[in-house]
């Protein structure tokens, strides 16, 4: 079977890819990855290496032709006007993003549409295997042209359970496995039928005096936090000297600028947000959503048309009864990169609070808290609406987070979904403690054991060569072994 892997980065992916190339069964002709210096090409010798930021950037594979691959035409980008929607949003992550106007985006797209149309139709793979959600733009964008023309697609996620992770066609569709187990369950689960672990995780993710955080934080943002001092990115002497050497400063000294100008946005965001703010009133009625750090998959592309986080709260204010609000929250590491002044426009929170009944709370108010004491937490994905479960608070859930199948959550995709969504809160409606149990066993079951990363999180618990045997078993068995 020939296969491409997309964003095959880190060593435990590496390792699995190595695996694969061993088994008759798979060709691996075409790869994405950060570092192809750290690939032993002696054990790939007939697949293309494509260094992923060359791919973000629309920069072909090196030592590639693509003299004769067509030129797009309007049929195929007729086809693909959702895709582009959502590709033209990812390029948010870009740098240099805030320099580029629609036509230059555009153009970028355009770029993606041509050369993955071409790579597709040269090598005719039977799958393409993606170490996690594609939503870098480029693997958006062939992710999006293998669903057109009927190429297998496999994507890995997480599950916020420690060492489980799942395997899915489609992030729409959801983990499917998860389905089938929970529909094919005969009784419930007590708690003494859990292992130890698990056990652990579930009272602690029960405990009502503080939320559980079982995944790592990025180092950068947790030192930067404790500094209080904003993550940008530097360019250093030694990248200067090369760029020189490369005749590309003029590039180099454009980025560097331009992060300099995000960093001043990101300052004003900081000072608009302080003045709107409110302090919660916990005694009336609220619905809580806090929002999504951005430009990252949990938003684009899991929410759909709701990586515009203003069109949830649009849609919440709305549907609400005129004596609740909606407390808003922005996320702490927001502020703390300059990417994120790329999602947050000048006069973003102003229009949030123009809203009527929606309030800004502080970042620094505890998000436990405001779980506890909600009728219910709004979010696309995020892990708020994990914890509200636990605490047995309803969910409505924009998105398609991997918890999506649990009793208690609501998927809103239009506002009649909200409106009934809405009406059934209002109405008392809370999760069944038992089912969310049963739902956590269930994903514990169904899921693949195994890690995206190993890191250095005390929660990761298997060894390198364990994830990669785990991660390769289960790509062959979803491949060649029935499955939903």
């Amino acid at each position: 079977m020939k296969i491409f892997l997309i964003g095959f980065s880190n060593d435990i992916f590496r390792g699995v890819a190595e695996q694969l190339a061993k088994e008759p069964d798979f060709e691996i002709a075409y790869w994405t990855c950060r570092f192809p210096e750290k690939v032993d090409r002696t054990k790939f010798p007939e697949a293309v290496i494509h260094f992923s930021e060359d791919a973000i950037k629309g920069i072909p594979a090196r030592d590639f032709n693509v003299f004769d691959f067509e030129p797009l035409g309007e049929e195929l980008a007729g086809q693909m006007y959702e895709c582009e929607s959502h590709a033209l949003t990812m390029m948010n992550r870009m740098h240099f993003s805030s320099s580029l106007g629609v036509d230059q985006r555009k153009r970028i797209y355009y770029g993606y549409l041509k050369y993955w149309n071409g790579i597709l139709k040269k090598f005719q793979p039977e799958a393409i295997v993606f170490s996690t959600i594609p939503h870098m733009g480029y693997d958006y964008v062939l992710y999006c042209l293998a669903k057109n023309f009927g190429v297998k697609t496999l994507m890995f996620d997480l599950t916020r359970i420690p060492d489980r992770i799942v395997l899915m066609d489609d992030f729409k569709k959801g983990f499917l496995p998860l389905k089938k187990y929970l529909a094919e369950m005969k009784k419930d689960v007590n708690l003494a039928d859990l292992d130890e672990k698990l056990r652990n995780y579930y009272s602690l993710m029960s405990d009502k005096e503080k939320i559980y955080y079982p995944l790592n934080i990025p180092t950068g943002w947790e030192k930067a936090l404790k500094n209080k001092r904003r993550v940008v990115p530097s360019v250093k002497i030694r990248s200067i000297l090369r760029a020189i050497k490369n005749k590309n400063l003029e590039e180099k000294l454009f980025v560097f600028l331009n992060i300099l100008k995000r960093r001043i946005s990101v300052k004003k965001m900081e000072e608009e947000y302080s003045r709107l703010q409110l302090k919660p009133d916990l005694n009336k009625k609220f619905i809580y959503f806090p929002l999504h750090v951005q430009p990252e998959c949990t938003t684009s592309p899991l929410g759909g048309i709701f990586a515009d986080q203003l069109l949830v709260v649009e849609m919440l204010a709305k549907a609400l009864p005129e004596d609740w609000l909606i407390y808003v929250k922005e996320h702490k590491f927001q502020l703390v990169r300059t990417a994120g002044g790329y999602a947050r426009f000048p006069n973003y929170y102003k229009f949030l609070t123009n809203l009527k009944n929606v309030n800004l709370a502080p970042m620094n108010f505890s998000s436990n808290e405001l779980i506890l004491k909600s009728q219910a937490v709004a979010t696309i994905t995020g892990s708020a609406g994990w914890e509200a479960l636990f605490r047995e608070k309803p969910v409505l859930a924009f998105g398609y987070p991997v918890y999506q199948f649990c009793d208690g959550v609501f998927r809103v995709s239009n506002f009649k979904e909200c409106q009934e969504a809405i009406l059934a809160i209002v109405k008392g409606f809370a999760p069944d403690k038992q089912k969310v149990l049963n739902f956590l066993s269930a994903l514990n079951g169904s899921a693949i054991k195994a890690n995206l990363n190993c890191g250095d999180s005390k929660e990761i618990r298997l060894s390198e060569d364990a994830n990669i045997k785990n991660i390769s078993e289960a790509i062959h068995n979803h491949l060649f072994k029935n499955h939903v």
